[in-house]
């Protein structure tokens, strides 16, 4: 039994890994969004409000809509079943 208990361990940190990486990840590209966002706003009020506004706001959306919510939606999924498949090999380890 300890060697299945192992073994959902070993798999149950991978999961955590790639899952925190995702989400890391997204994060990291949200600050760069923003980043981005805030230089483009900026340029905006130096040059004139109403168009250059509306077009990096534009340009703001819709990169953060690049972000796939599905590989977001992945990456949380598997952190969480990570740390669910944590718990059961707790479980089996309790009882190993």
């Amino acid at each position: 039994m300890t060697v299945v208990a192992l073994v959902l361990y070993v798999a149950s940190s991978l999961l955590q890994a790639v899952g925190a990486y995702g989400v890391i990840r997204d994060a990291v590209t949200g600050r760069r969004n923003m980043r981005q966002f805030k230089a483009d706003w900026d340029q905006a009020a130096k040059i004139g409000w109403p168009e250059p506004a509306q077009e990096a706001l534009y340009k703001y959306v819709t990169a953060e809509n690049d972000v796939s919510d599905r590989r977001r939606w992945t990456a949380v999924g598997l952190l969480v079943g990570g740390l669910g498949l944590g718990a059961v090999a707790n479980v089996v380890a309790l009882y190993a």
